[in-house]
């Protein structure tokens, strides 16, 4: 993985996907801090958000974006659930963003 993403020059940026109840794992962090090495964008999915209760969900999220909050490189995340179709809406405005067609931000997007 480290050489794909080291050597493909087409890649303009990383979605991760994280679980909402297991988030920053150590693999996490470390395609994170790749990112901010080679200031790439990236966007994090929050997955499973039904698992918790809204404020449960509502809490990760902040904790994970004041963990985030000292990023060099850009970051946004989202909370999503594809079995409730959570964050689909707000998924396909980041990946807008992302490969640059549109400036818009979504609803449910964490800008960090």
């Amino acid at each position: 993985m480290e050489q794909y993403l080291n050597q493909r020059q087409s890649l303009c940026a990383l979605v991760l996907v994280m679980d909402i109840r297991h988030p920053l794992t150590p693999f996490d962090t470390q395609l994170i801090s790749w990112c901010e090495h080679a200031q790439l964008p990236l966007h994090i999915l929050l997955t499973k958000a039904d698992k918790l209760t809204y404020g449960a969900s509502k809490n990760t999220l902040l904790q994970v974006t004041k963990t985030l909050s000292t990023s060099t490189s850009p970051v946004s995340l989202q909370l999503f659930s594809s079995s409730k179709k959570t964050g689909i809406d707000d998924a396909h405005v980041a990946l807008d963003r992302l490969f640059g067609l549109t400036a818009e931000t979504g609803q449910g997007l964490e800008p960090v």
